[in-house]
């Protein structure tokens, strides 16, 4: 058995709404779904440094 380790980002608005993406329709992971941003922890790789690059990947956004 394998483990794979994710990190998830949970985006809280000031007004306490929760930012969520929508998956394209050809996502291979429930695809046209409402989902949060994240994934896969790559080798060598802590999960903060995955949150930070996926960040970036997904959102287009440098947290620093």
């Amino acid at each position: 058995m394998t483990i794979q380790k994710f990190s998830i980002i949970l985006f809280l608005l000031p007004d306490d709404r929760l930012v969520l993406q929508r998956r394209t329709k050809d996502a291979p992971l429930a695809p046209g779904k409402l989902g949060v941003f994240g994934g896969r922890v790559e080798v060598r790789e802590t999960p903060e440094e995955c949150l930070i690059r996926e960040i970036r990947e997904e959102l287009s956004i440098d947290p620093g």
